[in-house]
């Protein structure tokens, strides 16, 4: 875990509510939720999480630690 935020850390974080992370979680249509989402990349991002590569080819993250 890089940041070791539970559902109720990244819910603050995003500015969402803890119930939206949890249907994010198991939904398998995450276009029903779109917004909600990339409130969650952007307090990532916030955090120094890098997003590298795509879906379809070499998805991964890391810590930008110059971002903290």
């Amino acid at each position: 875990m890089l940041l070791s935020w539970d559902q109720e850390v990244l819910a603050n974080k995003a500015g969402i509510g803890v119930a939206t992370v949890r249907r994010i979680e198991i939904s398998k249509e995450p276009k029903e939720i779109k917004n909600s989402v990339r409130k969650i990349v952007e307090a990532f991002e916030t955090a120094g999480i890098e997003f590298l590569g795509s879906v379809e080819e070499n998805p991964g993250i890391r810590l930008n630690n110059k971002k903290i």
